[in-house]
């Protein structure tokens, strides 16, 4: 019966770990669900078809990460401005003060953590 902690300790970081290595791995189907002859991913339909699916998931990641046609009717990237509202919420941010939405009080995640703190929590 001593050894049953142990065990569930075990099974538990088994487990852990497996979901870690999981949610890491590629997932080969997602680029069956691409159209890889979309201007712009050349080079991610090259790789993929000479079998080479993890430069081929990294080539995806830069034309995403570097893509600039997408257009989004509330944002102009060329004259980018904020409002009054929006520069508070930011700079609230930076002390670790989050806005969620109307309804909700700002969340301070370092209030939060020092509450936990002192309740035990951690």
């Amino acid at each position: 019966m001593k050894k049953l902690p142990t065990i569930i300790l075990c099974f538990f970081y088994l487990c852990l770990f497996t979901n870690t290595v999981w949610a890491q791995s590629l997932n080969e189907d997602a680029f069956t669900l691409l159209d890889l002859n979309y201007p712009g991913l050349e080079e991610v339909n090259r790789l993929y078809h000479e079998g080479n699916e993890e430069d081929a998931a990294k080539a995806l990641l830069k034309y995403y990460q570097n893509r600039k046609s997408i257009i989004n009717p509330t944002i102009n990237l060329d004259s980018i401005s904020i409002s009054k509202q929006e520069q508070e919420w930011a700079d609230e941010a930076l002390e670790h003060t989050f806005y969620v939405h109307d309804g909700y009080r700002p969340f301070n995640l370092w209030e939060r953590h020092q509450l936990a703190i002192l309740a035990g929590e951690r």
